[in-house]
């Protein structure tokens, strides 16, 4: 946006410069000399994920986000982060951004923080979540009262049994959280200080059988929920209902357990929901004294607040619906712009295709994340109107980005590209290669198992040739009829 270059001119200036990071098209067949061997390049090394966007949030919680980082000595991303999907559990249901009339999106968001024990990600959440349990001990305050009163009543007039009223969700069973879904439908947000008890915890009570992950596949979408197994409390053993689901999630993770959370077997795009904030982490510090200011604080509780309040619309028939938020001229191009970078980037031949579902959720993300962002700037006396502005979209077009490239460290870490894995797979065999020198046919013999034809060994063995494990031996042209002799591939000894 802007002049900055876009996704396909920055890979178009990497192929220039002789990356091409391909990873379909054939192995090199010519070399124009066999020389010295370089040392070869590490395969799926870590990548540095950027920093986070400080200037997208609005001034008093960026200056937030500081003095938690610089308190706690921790990555001002996790503040960040957990400001942005805490926000969106507080808008919930009651607002939803509306590019065009037939397409609405809520702003639901799975947030991950990745580091290791003892970056206190806990104690980040911690501190920001005492608004939504305040609010919570409130409600469930309200309701003992209401209970007292109906079991006071005469069973014959009292009705229903109250329900307690929620806005907050910890350690939950999926049917257990359908039900207070059914009950809340303005929306929750589910908190969680390790997100792999929650994975853990998928299907736990069916045998590894059950619809867990799909349950979760649905609330990202605010898909309608109609659970039949389990009855409605008030509603005579009715089944459970709601039309519009929602549960935003935040939690923490540890990087030894991300292999465990991909749970690789299963692409079902469990994965590609989520937004990760993985920041590089910060060298060991001594205590100190700094606090977090009470004015801070006082000003981030009154905006959760502020977001708690917003209503829902009421329809004539008495259900309830978001209010659609629409955008400005100005914002609908950029959003426009912006969702024509990220498809470029997908259409782009080198793109990986592990990365493929996750950006594909980011366009859904651009304009969920817009929308609080718009809520964020309003709740904090921002003079941004009722429309979504340019503004807001251009500083979601940064999260975006930001969250790409934490998304491309977590996908690197745990070898979700399929070629990269097959490649570690081959270099473990190599070394036992005879006269260090090996075909493409034994090759791809060695990996039949993990590939559904000859070709898809080309790609594997480009991969391994840019990171100087292998190189192609030149041979001579064939002549006559005949198969076509298998390429042949020197071992480097370096490795």
């Amino acid at each position: 946006m802007g002049t900055k270059p876009t996704v396909i001119d920055r890979a178009r200036s990497r192929k220039a410069q002789g990356h091409s990071g391909n990873r379909n098209g054939p192995p090199v067949d010519t070399v124009t000399a066999l020389g010295d061997w370089p040392d070869p390049t590490p395969l799926g090394a870590e990548i540095q994920a950027p920093a986070f966007p400080r200037e997208i949030l609005p001034g008093p919680l960026a200056k937030l986000a500081d003095e938690i980082a610089y308190s706690m000595n921790a990555p001002v991303d996790f503040p960040a982060v957990t400001m942005l999907a805490l926000a969106s559990g507080a808008i919930a249901n009651s607002r939803a951004i509306s590019p065009k009339r037939s397409y609405q999106e809520s702003p639901l968001v799975f947030a991950g923080l990745i580091g290791r024990p003892g970056v206190v990600k806990s104690p980040v959440l911690g501190i920001l979540r005492n608004a939504f349990d305040r609010r919570q001990t409130e409600l469930l305050r309200d309701w003992k009262d209401e209970l007292e009163v109906w079991e006071g009543r005469d069973p014959k007039e009292r009705g229903p049994r109250p329900t307690a009223q929620r806005v907050l969700v910890s350690d939950t069973t999926t049917e257990t959280l359908g039900l207070l879904i059914s009950e809340n439908p303005r929306g929750l947000i589910q908190v969680r200080d390790e997100l792999m008890e929650l994975v853990a915890g998928l299907n736990q009570y069916k045998g590894g059988k059950g619809a867990d992950r799909q349950f979760y596949l649905k609330i990202w979408s605010c898909d309608p929920l109609l659970i039949d197994r389990k009855s409605d409390r008030s509603a005579g053993g009715g089944p459970l209902y709601s039309p519009r689901s929602f549960c935003s999630i935040v939690g923490g993770l540890q990087p030894d357990v991300l292999t465990q959370f991909r749970q690789m077997r299963i692409n079902d795009g469990f994965l590609d929901r989520w937004l990760w904030c993985y920041p590089e982490e910060l060298p060991a510090a001594g205590a100190n004294v700094l606090e977090v200011s009470d004015a801070l604080r006082g000003q981030w509780a009154g905006v959760i607040d502020r977001l708690l309040a917003l209503p829902m619309e009421q329809r004539d028939d008495g259900t309830t619906r978001p209010h659609y938020i629409l955008l400005t001229t100005e914002a609908r191009e950029y959003w426009l712009e912006a969702d024509r970078e990220i498809a470029t980037a997908l259409n782009v031949e080198e793109f990986p295709e592990c990365l493929r579902g996750a950006w594909i959720k980011l366009r859904t993300y651009l304009l969920r994340l817009a929308l609080i962002l718009h809520c964020l700037r309003n709740a904090l006396g921002e003079s941004v109107g009722e429309y979504i502005d340019g503004e807001s979209i251009r500083r979601a077009f940064l999260l975006v980005e930001y969250f790409q490239g934490h998304a491309r460290k977590v996908y690197a870490a745990i070898d979700a590209d399929q070629t990269v894995r097959a490649a570690r797979k081959l270099l473990r065999w190599l070394p036992g290669c005879e006269g260090g020198r090996f075909t493409a046919r034994e090759a791809y013999r060695q990996l039949r198992g993990s590939l559904d034809k000859p070709a898809d060994i080309e790609p594997i063995l480009a991969l391994l040739s840019e990171h100087d494990y292998i190189r192609a031996v030149p041979q001579p042209e064939p002549k006559g009829p005949g198969r076509k002799p298998s390429p042949v591939y020197e071992v480097n000894p370096r490795q």
